[in-house]
Parts: C-alpha cells; structure tokens; sequence
C-alpha cells in the first residue's frame, strides 16, 4: 500500500493527512505575518520617537502621539520578550492588546530637574550613587501615564519603551489590564517640548 506524505518545505514536517497539512500551513502563514508585524515595529521605532522628539510640544500632544502608535509599542513588548526571555522557544502568534484610554499629566514643575539616578538623557550619565564628579540632575519633566487596555502583554507593559526616550522609572501598576507609571522625558531628548516650554517662559515674562 502506498502512502503519500506531505512535506512542508518551510519547517520540514511531515503530514499524512493533506486536511492537517493545509492547517499547518494556516498557521504558519499567521505566524510569519505576526513575526514580519514585529520585525516592521522594531524598524518603525526609531522613526516613531525621532519624529516624537522633533514635533511633540505638551501633554496633549503626547497623549495623542501614544495612541496613534499604540499597536507599534504593543509589537515592541513582544519583540523585546522574545528576544530577552524567550529566544530558545517558538514565537507564537498573540492577539494584541487594544488601548481602551489614555492620560497623561505632568508631575514636577518646568523648573524642577528630574534626578538621574535610574535613567538619564541619551548624551548624558547615570548617577544612581549620586557622585560628586558625575551630573545629579538634568533638565526635564516628570509625568505620570496612565492607560487602560483589553487583552495581555507577554512581558512587563513598560518594556515596550525599553532603550527608548521615554524612560519608567517610578513605579508602576494599577491594576488588571490597567497601567499606572511615572516616566521621565529629558529636555536634550524632547527638543520641540524644550523649546514651546521655553517659549512659554519667555512670553510669561514679557507679559509681566
């Protein structure tokens, strides 16, 4: 008796059944489009937070730039996980996670210079021992973000800004499928929020 095998030439499995074969090849086509998503908001990022840098100016504006690119920071989270924490193991195809709401609102004054000692600007230095030779602040703003969302995320929710400008560095949490942080963002990595505030501060004093 003569048995006809399939073979599938992208995972060399092999499928004596053509029903479970054609499955197979489902879902392999869902798992290549899910890793190509990933692969376009790993080379999406830098452009998405250059453009940030250069264009956003407040709070509102940020707000609206996070939920314009929520599903890039989503495909991020799990392009980070696989690569930190499940490089041996098959990437598996996940719905993603839908922002339900947003805010955002400022938490230290313009005058204020946020403390380096869990992240910095990209030109400059850590000082988490607050040494005397190295920068204990800089300037820039602290906020606090909070979103909700309907779904899950593979790995912590604030790695989907792992290397980026906006740094979580205070707390976190709030809640299931609800986000609560602190973020820094340094003036010398917000150049269009630097100068508006500066601007801001120079009409107040000529209006005075």
């Amino acid at each position: 008796m003569k048995i006809t095998v399939r073979k599938c030439p992208w995972t060399q499995k092999l499928f004596e059944c053509d029903q479970k074969y054609m499955v197979h090849l489902r879902e392999l086509r869902t798992l290549l489009s899910f890793r190509r998503d990933i692969q376009r908001a790993i080379n999406q990022s830098d452009q998405i937070f250059e453009w940030a840098a250069q264009n956003v100016r407040t709070t509102e504006e940020f707000e609206k730039w996070f939920k314009d690119n929520w599903d890039v920071f989503a495909l991020r989270n799990h392009a980070i996980y696989n690569r930190r924490w499940n490089p041996n193991r098959k990437l598996k195809k996940t719905v993603l996670p839908t922002l339900i709401s947003v805010s955002c609102r400022q938490t230290t004054p313009d005058w204020e210079e946020p403390r380096n000692s869990h992240s910095c600007p990209r030109n400059g230095v850590k000082n988490w021992e607050r040494k005397s030779d190295l920068p204990t602040t800089y300037p820039g703003w602290g906020f606090r973000l909070d979103f909700s969302y309907k779904g899950s995320f593979p790995s912590f929710v604030t790695e989907m800004f792992d290397g980026t400008i906006v740094n979580c560095d205070r707390g976190g949490g709030g809640g299931p499928q609800s986000y609560s942080t602190g973020i820094t963002l340094w003036a010398d990595d917000w150049p269009a929020m630097r100068d508006f505030k500066e601007k801001q501060k120079m009409w107040r004093v000529l209006s005075t």
